[in-house]
């Protein structure tokens, strides 16, 4: 009877939830991109899906910037609304149900996230999620890790009013790093979870440019966790999906010009900061990221060699813990770790938005999913993702299309814009904000590389509060070889 209640319980939460969400979803979100995403589903329904990326019968050129998977998410997305207004391409139809509808993946994505991070503290609460112990609190903590992901502000925000995609992306990147760690099924080490976890961050990749910098940590604990025969299977996987979501283009306008048309989206919008909150714009936003700024070099420049020497230390880090511990790396240190990546890359790279921390959370809340049960560490990581969380939500609320013209975002004396900002200007009040987002970012990010590079990383790994563990001993005394046996 008690589980037969909460099971009730939890579906009227569910179902209020959803029903807020949809609320979310009738709001106008960010309007330039809620734009394009609606024009560009239209087009990609009546033009076919290649149009996207040339132009259709009525379109010579489409400022279509996302890889290919986004395209089929859109093409669904006009397929369906086509059963409602057949011609909505030719009137240039708009409602507040294509509103709905270009919204409705990431509301999709959150739930998947949900639920894969509530199966992350299932599997760690049985002992199989890369450890001989339990996860964060026990299975009884699954609903309330998938609750707080879906109710955390930068969440709803990002996808239900904003209408953002990130949730779908960052979810192949959480599935991808939990897969090859074996905390997804498949075994640690097999073939299997090597190709899965190629074929998923491909995914990522190929819904949005973001998942590709986590590939350099992927190879590498491909490598540590199942070998170069496998990590070499799943690089072809990871090719043929590719082939695979891009064959429609390249047969229409061939492999060379889709290259070209891939690398120009990228460099896109080649400024310090685009309202991301990150070191760039404490430099300045909105700056030519190309003109020459630090002894010649150029802020991209610059910001590439900050994160690849970022990325550098994550990955020497990552094999130094690989091979101290008897059972090598655990899951949710490799989660860690692709979060503090995640991370790194928006705080030092170059043409970032107000959207781009996002994808360090769910990889962060996968690693405490998956942290033991009565570990000292997971209330400092917990704390780190409550922070971050607050960073990409006020990155938000600075810059959304209306609250920007409202006090007090909207004070002070007018701060000179550069590029094609939005009216050309910069109000005081938003340019405080983003001051103070980017210094809380930046604070938070410098906390999380403490915890991971001090001794956070070695403490997720631990079964519990063990006097060998204020001994400094990385050993975990809960692990489990390779043969299932403790050691």
């Amino acid at each position: 009877m008690a589980a037969l209640n909460r099971a009730r319980w939890a579906a009227l939460l569910l179902l209020a939830y959803l029903a807020a969400r949809f609320w979310l979803a009738t709001t106008p979100g960010y309007p330039p991109d809620i734009g394009q995403f609606k024009l560009w589903a239209l087009q990609a329904e009546q033009d076919g899906l290649a149009s996207l990326y040339g132009g259709g019968a009525d379109h010579d050129f489409s400022r279509f910037d996302y890889p290919p998977l986004y395209a089929y998410v859109l093409r669904a997305i006009g397929w369906i609304y086509s059963f409602f207004e057949p011609d909505a391409l030719a009137r240039q139809a708009d409602s507040t149900l294509l509103t709905v509808l270009v919204k409705l993946p990431a509301l999709l994505a959150d739930l998947a996230v949900a639920l894969l991070l509530a199966r992350l503290a299932r599997r760690g609460a049985r002992g199989d999620g890369g450890n001989g112990s339990g996860g964060a609190g026990g299975s009884a903590a699954a609903p309330w890790l998938a609750a707080a992901w879906l109710l955390n502000p930068a969440v709803l925000l990002d996808g239900g009013h904003w209408g953002q995609p990130d949730s779908i992306h960052s979810g192949f990147v959480l599935a991808a790093f939990a897969a090859l760690a074996g905390a997804l099924g498949a075994a640690r080490g097999t073939r299997r979870s090597a190709i899965a976890a190629w074929v998923l961050l491909t995914l990522a990749a190929l819904m949005k440019p973001l998942g590709a910098p986590f590939f350099p940590l992927l190879l590498t604990a491909s490598l540590l966790f199942a070998g170069v025969a496998s990590t070499l299977l799943g690089a072809l996987a990871s090719l043929a999906t590719a082939a695979l979501l891009f064959a429609p283009f390249v047969a229409r306008f061939g492999v060379e010009s889709m290259a070209a048309r891939l690398l120009g989206d990228v460099t896109i919008m080649s400024f310090t900061s685009v309202n991301g909150h990150n070191l760039w714009w404490l430099v300045g936003p909105w700056k030519d990221s190309e003109a020459p700024w630090l002894l010649g070099a150029t802020a991209t420049q610059v910001g590439l060699a900050l994160f690849l020497a970022a990325l550098a230390a994550l990955l020497v880090l990552s094999v130094r813990r690989h091979r101290q511990r008897r059972a090598g790396l655990h899951a949710t240190q490799l989660l860690l770790l692709s979060g503090a990546l995640a991370t790194a890359f928006f705080l030092f790279a170059t043409h970032l938005h107000e959207n781009h921390l996002f994808a360090a959370l769910p990889l962060l809340m996968g690693a405490l999913a998956l942290t033991p049960a009565g570990n000292g560490a997971r209330r400092p990581l917990a704390l780190l993702i409550a922070a971050l969380s607050i960073g990409v939500a006020w990155n938000l609320v600075a810059h959304d299309f209306a609250w920007r013209h409202a006090w007090p975002f909207s004070s002070g004396e007018p701060r000179a814009y550069v590029g094609d900002a939005p009216e050309g200007v910069l109000a005081g009040g938003e340019h405080l904000a983003g001051t103070l987002g980017s210094a809380w970012n930046l604070l938070c990010g410098a906390a999380l590389a403490a915890f991971v590079f001090g001794n956070g990383l070695v403490r997720l790994a631990w079964s519990s509060a063990l006097p060998a563990e204020r001994e400094g001993d990385e050993r975990d005394p809960g692990a489990i070889g390779p043969s299932g046996a403790p050691r």
